[in-house]
């Protein structure tokens, strides 16, 4: 195996490892949006309890593009990776 093809599985690997921490992430911020939303019914009506449950919700989602960026990289992390790893041919000297 040529180095470039360890460096196209190398950078594979990189993507396919940012894809899989913002999948998981992203099912975090799920289950904690989840909580804040269960949490603030419990109160009612109250309009604090509301007013908390849309500051959470905004420091959440200040988190949505960041993972969604990284879902992005990752992507294009694998797709160069396997673009090396396949067509990355040894340069003639």
């Amino acid at each position: 195996m040529n180095r470039r093809r360890i460096y196209g599985l190398v950078v594979t690997l990189i993507g396919a490892g940012a894809i899989f921490f913002c999948l998981y992430v992203m099912q975090r911020l799920d289950l904690i949006r989840a909580r804040v939303a269960s949490t603030s019914s419990s109160f009612g009506n109250n309009p604090f309890a509301s007013i908390a449950k849309g500051v959470a919700n905004d420091k959440i989602s200040q988190y949505d593009a960041l993972v969604i960026g990284g879902l992005i990289i990752g992507s294009l992390l694998m797709v160069v990776g396997l673009w090396i790893l396949f067509f990355g041919k040894k340069k003639n000297r």
